[in-house]
C-alpha cells in the first residue's frame, strides 16, 4: 500500500490541488492524485543517489525540483518521465510564471533561469528561505542576518531590512507587500 510506504516523507502540492509529488527514501518521486495516494501518475527518480530531502513545485504546475539528502537538487517537468537536470544546493523556491529558480548552495544563493540554464552566483551566508515578489522583480531572502531585497535579474541588493534572524517571508499577490516573522 503507497500510502502505508509514505508516511513520514516530504510532499508538494500542486497550485490546482488535483495531485502532488512525493519524495520516498529510494530517491523516488510519485506524482500521486490528491483523491487517491494509491493512483500514482508518474515517477521519476532523483539524478543522485539519496533520501528525498525536500521538494518544491513551480506556481504554474509545470515544474518541481527535488532535492536529495545528500544536498543536490533535481529539475523536473511534470509532462515529462525524466530529470531535465542536477543542480547543486537545496531548492528554496520558483518564480512565478516559473522562469527562475533559487537554490540555496554552501553561503550562496544561486538563481537558475529555468530556459536557458543561465545563472548568478551571490554570497548571502545564512539563507535558509527565499520568495519571489509578485512581478518577479525582487527575490526577498531571510535567514540568520534577517530579510533582504535583491533585484530579481542582477542579484544587486536593494535593501537590508535591518532585522535579527527571520523565518519565511511571502509576498501579498496583490501588492509588493512582504511579511515574515522574527526567530528567537
Amino acid at each position: 500500500n503507497l500510502k502505508q510506504a509514505l508516511i513520514g516523507f516530504v510532499f508538494a502540492w500542486t497550485r490546482d490541488g488535483k495531485s502532488r509529488p512525493v519524495g520516498y527514501f529510494s530517491g523516488t518521486i510519485w506524482q500521486c492524485s490528491a483523491s487517491d495516494m494509491d493512483a500514482v501518475a508518474h515517477s521519476w527518480k532523483l539524478l543522485s543517489e539519496g533520501v528525498v530531502k525536500h521538494i518544491c513545485v513551480s506556481d504554474d504546475g509545470q515544474y518541481f525540483a527535488a532535492t536529495s539528502h545528500e544536498g543536490s537538487t533535481t529539475v523536473f517537468r511534470f509532462d515529462r518521465n525524466q530529470a531535465l537536470y542536477s543542480v547543486p544546493g537545496r531548492a528554496l523556491k520558483f518564480s512565478r510564471g516559473s522562469k527562475h529558480l533559487a537554490i540555496a548552495h554552501q553561503h550562496d544563493v544561486v538563481v537558475y533561469e529555468i530556459s536557458p540554464a543561465n545563472y548568478a552566483t551571490v554570497n548571502h551566508p545564512g539563507v535558509s528561505y527565499a520568495r519571489f515578489s509578485p512581478d518577479n522583480s525582487l527575490l526577498c531572502l531571510s535567514g540568520d542576518f534577517g530579510v533582504r531585497l535583491l533585484d530579481a535579474s542582477t542579484l544587486m541588493l536593494k535593501a537590508d531590512l535591518g532585522l535579527d534572524e527571520c523565518g519565511p517571508v511571502d509576498f501579498r499577490t496583490d501588492r509588493n507587500e512582504l511579511i515574515t516573522f522574527g526567530l528567537f
